[in-house]
């Protein structure tokens, strides 16, 4: 086990040691949930940091507090460049009223899967299917883990599908 062992001086009435007193602690328990914490903590920061999608979570103002190396590369900022600034930096314009609304619906409710367009660094839309998951402490709902699903190659498959489509149907004709 692990003890923890605080001592304390005795003196005598001219402050010469005469003793110490010890008292010990078996700690083994609080280490091992501290060692637990640990790895939950580091099992959290690698499913966020290395999940192939982009993943932030924002607080309860709409603030970025996390962003992964998914949502930087999709988006081509520097997460630090994100990280403190208002969500509304990503959102579409005309969907950033739509969006704010929806999110303080998050925290009301469980997830919710919503199609919307993000914006990159240079101003692009980006469609993408936005996961938003509330995170629930001991007080309350104070955020929300948003995971951001890029569509870009569906839309171009099914732009492409359509196409075939129209083509077998014009060949028929002639």
């Amino acid at each position: 086990g692990v003890a923890q062992v605080p001592f304390a001086a005795i003196r005598g009435s001219d402050q010469t040691l005469l003793g110490t007193v010890g008292i010990s602690r078996d700690i083994t328990s609080s280490r091992h949930g501290d060692v637990a914490i640990q790895t939950s903590e580091c099992r959290y920061r690698s499913l966020f940091d290395n999940h192939p999608d982009a993943v932030f979570s924002v607080d309860s103002d709409g603030r970025l507090l996390h962003v992964n190396r998914g949502c930087a590369v999709l988006l081509g900022y520097d997460s630090a460049e994100m990280t403190g600034r208002s969500l509304d930096l990503l959102i579409a314009p005309d969907q950033r009223e739509e969006v704010r609304e929806r999110f303080a619906q998050t925290f009301d409710c469980a997830e919710t899967v919503r199609a919307i367009s993000l914006l990159n660094k240079e101003g692009s839309r980006v469609d993408v299917d936005l996961t938003r998951i509330p995170i629930l402490l001991s007080d309350g709902i104070v955020g929300a883990y948003c995971i951001a699903r890029d569509l870009t190659m569906q839309r171009e498959l099914e732009a492409h599908l359509i196409q075939t489509q129209k083509m077998k149907a014009v060949s028929r004709l002639a």
